[in-house]
């Protein structure tokens, strides 16, 4: 298993910053202060994003829950009635719901659904929750760090206690060559996004490496991401709608036609050392504060 600690920052870095938090410290016990343990699960399954972020969220086809399938809106249908839906459709995407796992093995792709894909088959495997959406048409920009996966934005927010939102760091995710998944732990890369959203000149992996665009054979200097304002009011607005939760992970998409859909939110592991990386520390500021809180 990776640690990504304060050491493994200071390797990439060349120096130590004692803001950044070590995984197990973090994860063991700051985020667990930071948001609320009772309903961290519910808040973050794929399935029941839409109830809070409405049409803001990537569609959702149909979904099962225990077994049972439904529509987004929860209404009943049958077998018969998802094959339908599904037809209309050459590319799925299943996302395991309540209990998914993390780093994309939670996910299955389906590039030709009436070959590959069967409802009997996934409630066999043991697999009762989980919902099926149409793989996403991303923008232009999106499209240009790998055609192959879907790539998406990470951003990192803290409800400070004054009640404002701040957004402690952003990079845009990608695949491999060929993979579609932009997971770092799949093999993908990841580029911070300056404040005015603007990407690095410099492409990492989950050790810190660095990559170029010519070893990558990617373009992705100094891009400009599209409606970065509206994107990050739109971030800071959706985490209202969590009021449990100090800091959330949000994976973002842009479609086709620039406008920002959520993927998914992680209030677990949300994996602050992605923004360490180059920030040497994700609170920045707001560290003292943090530690404040972390005593009551």
């Amino acid at each position: 298993m990776i640690v990504h600690d304060a050491e493994l920052i200071k390797n990439t870095l060349g120096i130590i910053n004692v803001l950044a938090f070590p995984y197990y410290l973090f994860h063991g016990y700051v985020e667990k202060k930071l948001n609320n343990q009772l309903v961290v699960a519910a808040d973050e399954d794929k399935i029941f994003l839409p109830l809070k972020f409405g049409d803001d969220t990537v569609i959702i086809l149909f979904k099962s829950i225990n077994n049972q399938l439904y529509l987004d809106d929860l209404q009943n249908i049958s077998i018969a009635e998802t094959e339908s839906i599904a037809n209309e459709h050459d590319n799925l995407v299943l996302k395991v719901g309540l209990g998914g796992l993390s780093s994309g093995k939670d996910v299955k792709f389906f590039d030709n659904y009436k070959r590959n894909f069967s409802i009997h088959a996934i409630h066999e495997s043991g697999i009762k929750d989980f919902l099926i959406q149409p793989v996403i048409k991303q923008s232009k920009t999106m499209n240009l760090f790998s055609q192959s996966s879907i790539n998406t934005l990470r951003f990192t927010t803290y409800r400070a206690k004054t009640g404002e939102t701040i957004i402690l760091g952003a990079i845009v995710r990608f695949g491999k060559k060929g993979s579609k998944y932009d997971n770092a732990h799949k093999g993908g890369k990841f580029i911070t996004i300056d404040k005015n959203g603007i990407t690095s000149n410099q492409a990492r992996d989950e050790f810190g490496n660095n990559y170029t665009e010519e070893q990558l054979n990617t373009r992705f200097s100094s891009l400009e991401t599209p409606n970065w304002s509206e994107i990050t009011s739109f971030i800071k607005k959706s985490h209202k709608k969590l009021p449990y939760h100090r800091i959330v992970a949000w994976d973002v998409t842009i479609n086709q036609n620039n406008i920002p859909k959520i993927v998914e939110i992680n209030l677990r592991e949300p994996s602050l050392w992605l923004h360490e990386f180059d920030q040497g520390t994700a609170f920045g500021e707001y560290t003292n504060e943090v530690l404040e809180l972390i005593k009551k």
